[in-house]
């Protein structure tokens, strides 16, 4: 039996959803085994689990798994630097994966 620790990447939300007014932060976790993980998700250090959508894991490929979880927020919240945190917990870690993303870490 193997485990494989997940891939997560974290995402910003589009340019062209932004000016709907709300920014949608994507957390894409992948490659995992066993099918068993948990995502959480915070604000500026705060947990948070208003507007957040996360997705059934799904087989995807050779016994791996993979979700996808998202949060909602109002764009000026995006606009004012706000960090957006996605913490992954698996069995095969013995701390959580954290990835974290902002304005200023998106900003060329």
């Amino acid at each position: 039996r193997t485990t494989r620790a997940p891939s997560v990447f974290l995402l910003p939300p589009s340019p062209e959803e932004m000016l709907s007014g709300m920014a949608t932060v994507s957390c894409l976790v992948g490659d995992f085994h066993p099918g068993l993980a948990q995502v959480t998700w915070s604000v500026d250090g705060a947990e948070t689990q208003s507007n957040v959508t996360t997705s059934g894991v799904r087989l995807a490929g050779d016994r791996a798994f993979a979700l996808s979880s998202y949060l909602r927020v109002p764009t000026a919240d995006w606009d004012k630097g706000s960090t957006f945190s996605c913490a992954v917990s698996h069995g095969s870690l013995t701390s959580t994966v954290l990835k974290s993303i902002s304005l200023t870490t998106c900003s060329p």
